[in-house]
């Protein structure tokens, strides 16, 4: 049953649709919307009183993530790593066909080799019988840069590449910072090697790859690539 949320909860629904309105219109930067967030709050039993989740619920689920890969409890880490699981392989899980390989290096990075698909967590959200995806773009791309900012060159080298490029931005670069915050910047030119070789190796397309929309950052690696 769909619970009525309180007088305090919806004014605080209201605020924060109108200021990611305002967030997406200046940016283009995608956010979770009020119907969205709306039903978060009356199904879930967590968030009910929680207006933390309402008013940044990024920062809410980052920080979540942060409990979930830091937890002693076995269950929680295998929620993390199915989520950087989900991340690294083109942001859904298939729990009836897991790449294997991909999860060892992903258990073995965050020290728990025997690591296990667990999809119990809101962040996922069913979409057949047996495969989960990300509840909202803006969850994936927040984690994204999380991620990639501990672990650079494990998401170069394990990330699909046209995701890599969409959320990633070079530091040569030129933007504000209010932009890049939403973007991985790729620092060091060991890792620009790195991804430079993917993108050759990979015979990837850049200039014409319609999934890369940075149209600066794809003639920047254009030009490198030359």
């Amino acid at each position: 049953m769909t619970k009525v949320l309180s007088q305090e909860q919806l004014q605080i629904l209201y605020e924060y649709y109108n200021s990611t309105w305002l967030l997406r219109k200046i940016y283009s930067y995608p956010n979770i919307g009020f119907p969205l967030l709306a039903s978060l709050m009356s199904l879930n039993p967590q968030f009910l009183g929680n207006t933390n989740f309402i008013r940044d619920p990024i920062v809410h689920f980052l920080v979540s993530i942060k409990q979930l890969r830091e937890s002693p409890e076995l269950a929680n880490r295998n929620k993390y790593c199915t989520i950087v699981y989900a991340l690294l392989n083109w942001g859904y899980v298939d729990a009836c066909n897991v790449d294997e390989d991909l999860l060892n290096k992903i258990g073995n990075l965050h020290g728990h080799p025997n690591a296990e698909i667990d999809t119990d967590f809101y962040v996922l959200r069913k979409r057949t019988a047996t495969v989960y995806e990300f509840l909202h773009e803006s969850l994936l791309r927040a984690f994204f840069v999380a991620f990639g900012r501990q672990h650079m060159g494990f998401i170069i080298y394990h990330c699909p590449l046209h995701v890599l490029l969409e959320y990633s931005v070079s530091y040569r670069e030129i933007i504000s910072n209010k932009e890049r915050m939403f973007f991985l910047t790729i620092v060091g030119t060991c890792y620009e090697k790195a991804l430079i070789r993917r993108i050759t190796d990979e015979h990837f397309d850049i200039r014409n790859h319609t999934m890369v929309r940075q149209k600066r950052f794809r003639n920047l690696y254009s030009n490198l690539l030359q």
